[in-house]
């Protein structure tokens, strides 16, 4: 899929410059708008069709767990996937490939029981 125009969003502004970077390096910088700032203060004012998020997972030690419980992650994740399937209808999201896959599906499927 080639997306016209990319809103990249990040609170740290030396994320934003090595993505600004990157983009650079592969031709798509025009493409983009940087935006310095929380996603959940700007969300309600962004117009997309697919929100793709990667949030950061706590570092390696999630990989020495044989499955991880959702519930266990840090609160800001759990918060930033809600905010965005409220927001959007198409969320994509990168997440560690041990998380528990049927609490995922209870996210995604918006199902009345808590992870």
């Amino acid at each position: 899929m080639v997306s016209k125009r990319v809103i990249a969003v990040g609170r740290d502004p030396s994320k934003i410059v090595k993505t600004c970077n990157n983009a650079a390096v592969y031709g798509v910088k025009n493409r983009i708008e940087f935006i310095v700032g929380d996603f959940f203060e700007s969300s309600g004012s962004l117009q997309a069709h697919v929100v793709f998020m990667s949030s950061p997972w706590g570092g390696p030690e999630y990989m020495k767990q044989r499955v991880i419980d959702f519930r266990i992650m840090p609160v800001f994740i759990y918060l930033t996937v809600k905010c965005a399937l409220k927001t959007i209808e198409n969320v994509g999201i990168f997440f560690p490939r041990n998380l528990n896959r049927r609490q995922i599906e209870k996210l995604a499927f918006g199902s009345r029981y808590e992870i």
